[in-house]
């Protein structure tokens, strides 16, 4: 995002520091470009994959990863401003004067950073919809999770990722007989070697004496895609 001065002629020029800065400006708007490209790919994502990517016990959620980028690019686009600026107080010459070369480019810019925020919007609005995926403690001792997406009003969406593996592998709904039975952690998973076996008692039920759901996920075929059933 360049801003277009006159180099100051009262202050003496350094060219080393003007060229070391215009390469910095450069290097800095350039990651700036990927990093608000990246957005519209997190609402692709947010659209298109519906099973979980998990890193250690933590979801990659897209309406985490699309504002982060977006935000990411703006302070790199800014930084790399104020490193143009400099550059061009320490003697770089400025960019074009012409109008025909800067009114493409700055509205080009603008463009860029308009669809990263609004890719950002869309990946944090379709994540929220998908529901709030948590991966539940603890995890098999050959290194299963268990990732539980709980929706708003359909249940709770069960998941399980191998051990060293990102994606999720299977699925299946389990209708929850309480309210938030992941996110207060109202559950209990425990295993028996690879098959465990979930209680979610959640808060909140209708009726009060509900029982809790349980569910039973079966890791042993985890690699071809596990099992999980009620």
């Amino acid at each position: 995002m360049g801003i277009l001065v006159e180099p100051d002629p009262g202050r003496p020029a350094d060219p080393d520091r003007a060229r070391l800065l215009h390469r910095w400006s450069r290097l800095l708007r350039w990651a700036a470009a990927t990093a608000l490209a990246l957005p519209v790919l997190a609402a692709r994502w947010a659209a298109d994959v519906p099973e979980p990517v998990v890193v250690g016990s933590a979801v990659v959620a897209p309406e985490l990863v699309g504002p982060v980028l977006a935000l990411l690019g703006t302070v790199l686009a800014l930084s790399g401003a104020a490193a143009g600026l400099a550059a061009r107080e320490a003697g770089a010459p400025p960019g074009s004067l012409r109008w025909i070369v800067r009114w493409p480019v700055n509205l080009g810019k603008a463009a860029l950073l308009g669809a990263g925020w609004v890719g950002a919007g869309v990946a944090f609005l379709l994540g929220v919809a998908a529901g709030d995926a948590r991966v539940l403690e603890p995890v098999s001792p050959a290194g299963c999770r268990v990732v539980a997406v709980e929706h708003a009003y359909s249940g709770v969406s069960l998941f399980l990722v191998p051990g060293g593996s990102f994606r999720a592998r299977s699925a299946d709904l389990v209708r929850a007989a309480g309210h938030a039975p992941v996110s207060l952690g109202t559950y209990d998973l425990t295993w028996d070697g690879e098959v465990g076996e979930l209680v979610l008692r959640g808060v909140l039920s209708y009726p009060s004496d509900a029982e809790p759901a349980r569910a039973t996920v079966d890791c042993t075929g985890a690699g071809r895609g596990g099992r999980v059933r009620e």
